[in-house]
C-alpha cells in the first residue's frame, strides 16, 4: 500500500487535496499534516518554524527516495522546490484534473522496471548482480576487472562476452 502525506497550514485545503487523491485511488493511505514540524515528527524528527522548502530539505536528509509534490499559492518558491528535487509543483487553487494527472505521472514513475540480473563466473565463484549496480568493466593483462556496488571483481574471459 502506498502512503501519501498532505501538508498544508490550511486544514480545509489539506483535506480537499487528500480527498482528491482518495477519489483518484481509494487504496492509497492519505494522512494530513498542518505544519512541516508535524510532518517531520512522523519521520521522528523535530524542527520548529519551517516553511515547505525547509521541510523538504529536512525530509531529503532522512529519505532520498520519497517523492515530494509542492502545492502552493506562491510561484516564487519554484526554484526552492528544485533544490529538494521535488517531483512536481502545483499552484492553488487546485484542479482535480491536475491532481489526478500528477498522481498518474507519479505512479508511472514508481512502476519503473526492475534491473536485469546477470551472472558472472568470477575468481571467487558465481556472482549474480543487477545491471544497475555495475559501474564499469576493464580488460588488462588478459583479465577482466569490474566494479559493482562497493566491490571489485575479477574474472577470466573475453570482455566482449
Amino acid at each position: 500500500m502506498y502512503r501519501i502525506a498532505v501538508c498544508d497550514d490550511e486544514t480545509a485545503a489539506a483535506e480537499q487535496t487528500a480527498e482528491m487523491i482518495r477519489k483518484w485511488n481509494r487504496q492509497i493511505d492519505v494522512s494530513c499534516f498542518r505544519s512541516g514540524e508535524e510532518l517531520l515528527q512522523s519521520y521522528s524528527y523535530d524542527m520548529r518554524g519551517m516553511d515547505g522548502i525547509e521541510t523538504g530539505k529536512q525530509i531529503r536528509k532522512l529519505d532520498k527516495d520519497v517523492k515530494i509534490i509542492y502545492v502552493t499559492s506562491y510561484r516564487d518558491y519554484v526554484s526552492g522546490a528544485f533544490g529538494v528535487h521535488a517531483f512536481q509543483y502545483l499552484l492553488k487553487p487546485l484542479k482535480e484534473a491536475a491532481v489526478c494527472q500528477v498522481m498518474e505521472d507519479l505512479f508511472l514513475y514508481l512502476e519503473k522496471p526492475k534491473a536485469e540480473v546477470l551472472d558472472f563466473q568470477t575468481s571467487e565463484g558465481i556472482v549474480c548482480l543487477p545491471t544497475d549496480e555495475i559501474f564499469y568493466f576493464e580488460y588488462a593483462n588478459r583479465k577482466i576487472r569490474f566494479v559493482a556496488g562497493q566491490r571489485e571483481y575479477r574474472m577470466s574471459g573475453k570482455i566482449g562476452s
